[in-house]
C-alpha cells in the first residue's frame, strides 16, 4: 500500500509539474507576442535606418583595410537587429495565423522555427509578398552576418600579415634611414657607438628591426603564392639570412617593442615570428618532408599532393619563385643562409646574445599526442 501511494505521488508530481511547464511556457508566448506587438514597429523601422548604415557608411568602411575590421564588426552586429525583427516578425505571422499550437511547435524547433512556420502560413494563406519580406529579411540576418565576418576577419589577416604598414612602421618611405643603410653599416654605427660609449648596453635595434622585416617581405612573397601553409617544404637555405640570426633579431624586434609598449606591432611580430620555429627545416628533413617519408610513408611527391588545391600548377610556382623546382643538396650547402651564424658573429651585429629556442617539429608532436591518446 505504502509502494502505490508512492507511485501515485510520484504521478501527481509529474503531472503538476508538466501542467506548471506549459503554464509558464503559455506566459511566456503570451508575454513575446504582447512585446512583439509593441516592438515590432518600432524594430522595422530601426531596421531601415540599420540598413542605410550598413549600405552607406559600414560596407565602405569595410573595402579599405584600415577601417575594414570596423566595418566588419559594424555589419556583423547589425544583423542581429535583423535577426530581432525577423523573430517578432515571424511570431507574430504564426501566433495571429495558427495560434498557441503554431507558436509552440516552432519554438520546439529550436526556437527560430516560428519563422520557417510563419513562411509555411504565409504560403498556405497565399500571402506571397508577406512570404517576400520573411525571405529578405532572412537574407539580411545571415548575408549581413557572413559578410562582416569575412571583411573583418580579412582585415585582421591583412593586418597581422603585412606588419610593416602598421603603425609608425607605415611612414617607412624613402626619407627612412633604412633604405639607405645597409646591414653592414648598421652594424659599423653601432659598434662605433659603443666604442665611444662603453657604459652603453642597449642592442642593436636597427639591424634587428630591418632583418624582421626582411624575413616578413620573405613570408610575404609566399603568402602571395598561395605557399605559406606549405613553408615545411622550403629550406632554410632560402631564408634572407641564417635562421637562428633571423631568430636573435626577433628576440630583439620583441624587447624594442615591449619597451615602447606597442601592443598591437608585438603581437603582430610574435604571429609573424612563429615560422621561424615550427618551419624553413634543414635539408634532411626538407627531403623528408618533399617525398613524403614522414607522413605515414606514403611516398607521394610534395608539389603533386599538397599544393593541389590551392596553387594551379605549384611546382611551377615554386620555379617562378625560387627559380628551381627542387632545391638540391649542392644548392642547400652553397647558400650562406644554410649554416647558423655564430655566438661571435650574433653579439657582434647584435650586441647581445638572447637565449635562442629550437625548431619544433610539428608533426613528431602530433605523433606523441596521437600515441599518448591511444595509450
Amino acid at each position: 500500500m505504502k509502494e502505490k501511494l508512492k507511485n501515485i505521488g510520484s504521478y501527481v508530481l509529474g503531472i503538476g509539474g508538466f501542467i506548471l511547464i506549459l503554464f509558464l511556457g503559455i506566459l511566456m508566448i503570451k508575454g513575446a507576442v504582447w512585446v512583439g506587438e509593441y516592438a515590432l514597429q518600432w524594430l522595422i523601422n530601426f531596421s531601415w535606418i540599420v540598413f542605410a548604415v550598413n549600405l552607406f557608411i559600414l560596407l565602405p568602411l569595410a573595402l579599405f583595410k584600415k577601417t575594414g575590421v570596423v566595418g566588419g564588426i559594424g555589419m556583423l552586429i547589425s544583423s542581429y537587429v535583423f535577426g530581432l525583427t525577423l523573430w517578432f516578425l515571424g511570431l507574430l505571422l504564426t501566433y495571429f495565423t495558427w495560434g498557441f499550437l503554431g507558436v509552440f511547435i516552432g519554438l520546439i524547433l529550436g526556437g527560430v522555427g516560428v519563422i520557417p512556420v510563419a513562411m509555411l502560413a504565409s504560403i498556405v494563406n497565399g500571402d506571397f509578398l508577406t512570404l517576400l519580406v520573411l525571405v529578405i529579411l532572412t537574407a539580411l540576418t545571415f548575408g549581413t552576418r557572413m559578410l562582416g565576418i569575412y571583411l573583418a576577419a580579412k582585415a585582421e589577416k591583412d593586418e597581422d600579415v603585412k606588419i610593416y604598414k602598421d603603425a609608425e612602421y607605415e611612414e617607412k618611405d624613402e626619407k627612412s634611414p633604412l633604405t639607405f643603410k645597409e646591414n653592414e653599416e648598421l652594424i659599423y654605427a653601432y659598434n662605433l657607438l659603443r666604442e665611444k660609449d662603453p657604459v652603453c648596453d642597449k642592442p642593436n635595434y636597427e639591424l634587428a628591426k630591418k632583418v624582421f622585416l626582411d624575413f616578413n617581405e620573405f613570408n610575404l612573397r609566399n603568402t602571395e603564392n598561395g605557399l605559406m601553409m606549405y613553408l615545411k617544404f622550403i629550406p632554410k637555405s632560402l631564408l634572407p639570412y641564417p635562421k637562428n640570426y633571423i631568430k636573435c633579431a626577433y628576440y630583439i624586434f620583441l624587447e624594442k617593442l615591449e619597451k615602447e609598449n606597442d601592443i598591437r606591432m608585438f603581437k603582430n611580430v610574435q604571429h609573424i615570428g612563429t615560422w621561424l620555429f615550427n618551419a624553413y627545416p634543414d635539408y634532411k628533413k626538407y627531403k623528408e618532408n618533399i617525398t613524403g617519408k614522414n607522413t605515414n610513408g606514403n611516398g607521394k611527391k610534395w608539389m603533386d599532393d599538397a599544393l593541389k588545391d590551392s596553387v594551379s600548377n605549384p611546382r611551377e610556382s615554386f620555379k617562378k619563385i625560387y627559380g628551381v623546382y627542387e632545391i638540391s643538396e649542392e644548392d642547400y650547402n652553397n647558400s650562406t643562409s644554410s649554416i647558423d651564424s655564430t655566438d661571435e658573429k650574433l653579439i657582434h651585429d647584435f650586441g647581445v646574445l638572447p637565449e635562442i629556442e629550437e625548431d619544433v617539429d610539428v608533426s613528431e608532436v602530433m605523433k606523441r599526442v596521437e600515441y599518448e591518446e591511444i595509450d
